[in-house]
């Protein structure tokens, strides 16, 4: 009999670039990981151990001997074991306290002990009868204990999902179910079809499958390797729930934000990368989380008070030395510190106060009741509150900047700008409001409220008639990842008759770090609709000149920083000339960001500026200033 192991040797390809893929998440303390990972590793034993066998016992037409029998017992208990995994890892996929998580442990190991004892007895009689590892596998006993076995995980995962119906994402646990009974099913089916080798090859389908449409790697992860905060919430919760102990051990890069505007973003992500890769090779059993885009929390329950000290000092240590990504080698400033739960941090309230807290802070904690003080002061907590507030009584304000057109002479376009005045907290610096919306999830009901208000305004005030084409808004990098975020601020547009040449849209290089495919649909959504996108803060680290190749701008707006560098440094005026010969030769209109005297004005004349903002024409202004100043703009001298 020939048997054909091509679909095995495919299959084997296939598992170990899924495990090589896997490599570097695997050790994350997240369960369902962890059981995905054992559920691979099975399956490629299940593969090898099936092609093995098939040319021991076909190819080569050899006696199975001591060795084959060996590996076939191996393999019979690795089939069924694949069984296991599949059904541990649907539970897996369910929080369970840990008391009702081992009985379920129980009724899913339990048959795999027997499974083993069963293999080797029948492979010991096989062995005596002279059959041949085939024939052993096409037994009625064989046959009918594969079956057995399948029918009893299947029941373990009905019953599972009957008894925590309320606990379960259903679209999750339906994918995962039905991945299971096909891994099953081909399982199974493998013992009664000997002549080809298929079971490796489905399997490897399904675990791709669920790699990809259900772990999602790239929703649990940053680009610095650590996983998302909402991940760290989700289970610092469950651990309180459960009351674990545990230990965190956080550092704040104190010159992240430097690091990004001087190297760029992608550079500065590289260095919490290294961060990231330099926790989890210090051997301890934990998970690194991004609670910030300058602070990661190392999470581990394995240490003591003492040894968690002794690793924070470690840590500590390592920030005197240089850290060497493919850019340069630099020496960075960072706080490190430890605190234990329950001890420190008692409940799950008090571990988010903290966070919130520390990430807020301004300068370093102080040596003594520095976490005490902090919780008390706690700048973070009050923030958002005051965005709270502002979402529930609606009192975001939208201001406006004007911008001048050289072309036209005359205002032809604004920049809208959110504020906030809280009445408890005061005026709210807009780089911290953006950043805890974003972090504590409300950057999209924002996002939203913002550009209604936008729309609203400019169909309101007929700004059209009133000379102004178009104005610009913001859009935060998290509000770009989202899949048909094109499609609902176009339908927010046609609810308020707005034009999509009324409209620009500002992006900064952060916008396309994350989640880039959806990034990418979006923007070509906007462009082939006509409406326009400016690179924003061209000129810091925040915008780089590779995003000019893949998106489809057509404007570019430089930062006041070299406009105003060029004032006093040559390099700097050199930079900022050939900036703007770049941005003609690609055809890109220009907004000067930061004018603010008419030498500057006459100096970006002779480098045929398009358009010039700020203040010599105007600060941000709200919507009733802004129509009022329109009304009254007078073209100065020096632009005439």
């Amino acid at each position: 009999m020939n048997v054909n192991i091509y679909f095995d040797i495919v299959a084997l390809a296939m598992e170990i670039v899924l495990l090589v893929c896997f490599k570097n998440k695997r050790r994350i303390g997240i369960t369902a990981f962890r059981v995905f990972y054992y559920l691979m590793i099975t399956q490629l034993g299940v593969t090898l151990l099936g092609m093995t066998t098939a040319v021991i016992d076909v190819e080569l037409n050899a006696e199975p001997g001591v060795v084959g029998y060996t590996l076939n017992t191996v393999y019979m208990f690795l089939c069924i074991f694949i069984l296991t995994m599949s059904a541990l890892y649907f539970v897996s996929l369910i929080k369970l306290d840990r008391q009702v998580s081992q009985r379920w442990l129980i009724l899913i190991y339990m048959p795999s002990s027997f499974t083993l004892i069963a293999a080797t007895a029948v492979n010991v009689i096989a062995a005596y009868q002279g059959l041949s590892l085939f024939e052993l596998r096409s037994t009625p006993f064989a046959h009918g204990f594969i079956l057995v076995m399948v029918a009893y995980y299947m029941l373990t995962i009905i019953g599972v999902s009957i008894r925590y119906r309320e606990q379960i994402n259903r679209q999750v646990a339906g994918h995962v179910a039905v991945a299971a009974l096909i891994t099953m099913l081909v399982t199974a089916g493998q013992y009664f079809i000997n002549t080809i080798r298929f079971q490796g090859f489905v399997v490897s389908l399904v675990l791709v499958d669920l790699f990809f449409e259900v772990l999602r790697p790239e929703e649990l992860f940053d680009m610095s390797d650590a996983m998302r905060k909402n991940y760290l919430y989700d289970f610092t919760k469950e651990d309180y729930l459960l009351k674990k102990k545990f230990h965190i051990i956080v550092i704040k890069v104190l010159d992240y934000k430097v690091l990004a505007e001087a190297l760029g973003f992608d550079n500065a992500e590289g260095f919490m990368k290294l961060i990231t890769n330099y926790l989890m090779g210090l051997g301890y059993k934990g998970t690194v989380y991004r609670a910030d885009n300058s602070v990661l929390v190392f999470k581990t329950s394995e240490l003591t008070k003492q040894e968690a000290e002794t690793l924070r000092q470690t840590v500590a240590s390592r920030f005197e030395k240089v850290w060497s990504p493919a850019i340069s080698e630099v020496i960075l400033t960072a706080e490190v510190i430890s605190l234990s739960a329950p001890e420190q941090l008692k409940d799950f309230d008090a571990f988010s106060d903290f966070l919130k807290a520390y990430i807020y802070a301004k300068g370093r904690l102080d040596s003594e009741n520095g976490v005490e003080k902090l919780l008390v002061d706690n700048e973070g907590k009050h923030m958002l509150e005051a965005i709270k507030r502002a979402l529930s009584d609606n009192t975001f304000q939208v201001y406006y900047q004007p911008i001048y057109s050289t072309a036209e002479k005359k205002i032809v376009a604004a920049e809208a700008l959110i504020r906030l005045f809280d009445p408890e907290y005061g005026f709210m610096p807009p780089e911290d409001m953006i950043r805890m919306a974003e972090n504590e999830g409300y950057i999209l009901q924002i996002g939203e409220i913002v550009f209604r208000k936008v729309c609203e305004f400019y169909k309101n005030n007929e700004l059209d008639r009133k000379g102004i084409e178009y104005i610009e808004v913001n859009l935060s990098p998290i509000q770009c990842a989202q899949r048909k975020m094109a499609e609902e601020f176009e339908a927010i547009m046609k609810e308020y008759g707005i034009k999509p040449k009324q409209i620009n849209f500002e992006i900064t290089e952060t916008a396309t770090t994350n989640e880039v495919d959806n990034f990418i649909r979006n923007m070509k959504n906007f462009y082939l609709r006509g409406i326009d996108l400016s690179l924003d803060d061209y000129g810091t680290g925040y915008s780089n000149i590779s995003y000019l190749y893949h998106v489809p701008f057509t404007v570019m707006k430089i930062d006041k920083s070299i406009l105003w560098s060029a004032e006093k440094n040559e390099k700097a005026r050199v930079t900022l000339e050939n900036t703007y010969k770049l941005a003609k030769k690609l055809k890109l209109k220009v907004v000067q960001e930061g004018v603010e005297n008419e030498e500057q004005i006459k100096r970006l004349l002779e480098l045929e500026c398009d358009y010039f903002q700020g203040y010599y024409f105007s600060k941000p202004v709200n919507g009733d200033e802004f129509v009022r100043y329109l009304k009254d703009f007078k073209l100065p001298e020096v632009c005439k």
